[in-house]
């Protein structure tokens, strides 16, 4: 900087180059703050989640002992059934901000439940009950674990280099 002569020309010439780095930097900041945004939503949403996967993981238990005891031992004939998944989990990917988080999603292939008659003899409400509740406590999980904790982790990434970069 000691070397440059000063004339109005190089005077231009670093007005360009500061009015640049400022809008890069307002741009870095902008990007920063969306993603703490995004973090939030998702660390409360987690949050969220968790507070009620404690009470529906406990009553999908309870209502498993409720089945088991109005219908028997049905866990033998639950396991020789076909093993066909009826839910699958599908991967994509969201753009926030420029920056590419993994977004996981539950579907259903379709495939009937082979076991429909389970519980004819007795318990079948309970038994109904029981596969209500545990699909629900597995989408849940699905949002829990794979969506929350993989999107905050690659935020957490991309936030540390951003912050260092703004500041």
């Amino acid at each position: 900087m000691s070397d440059v002569p000063p004339t109005r020309m190089n005077q231009q010439i670093f007005k360009g180059k500061k009015k640049a780095a400022e809008g890069g930097h307002k741009l870095l900041k902008k990007k920063a703050d969306a993603l703490k945004v995004k973090f939030r939503d998702y660390a409360k949403a987690i949050a969220e989640t968790k507070q009620s996967m404690s009470g529906d993981s406990a009553s999908a238990y309870f209502s498993l002992t409720q089945a088991e005891y109005a219908a028997g031992n049905f866990k033998q004939k639950v396991a020789e059934g076909s093993m066909t998944a009826r839910l699958r989990v599908g991967a994509g990917v969201d753009n926030v901000a420029g920056v590419k988080l993994p977004v996981f999603t539950k579907y259903e292939t379709g495939a009937a439940a082979d076991n429909q008659s389970l519980g004819l003899v007795g318990g079948g409400k309970k038994i109904q009950n029981v596969r209500e509740k545990f699909t629900d406590l597995l989408e849940k999980l699905i949002k829990y674990v794979f969506a929350m904790f993989l999107s905050v982790r690659s935020l957490l990434s991309v936030m540390e280099v951003l912050c260092c970069a703004v500041l």
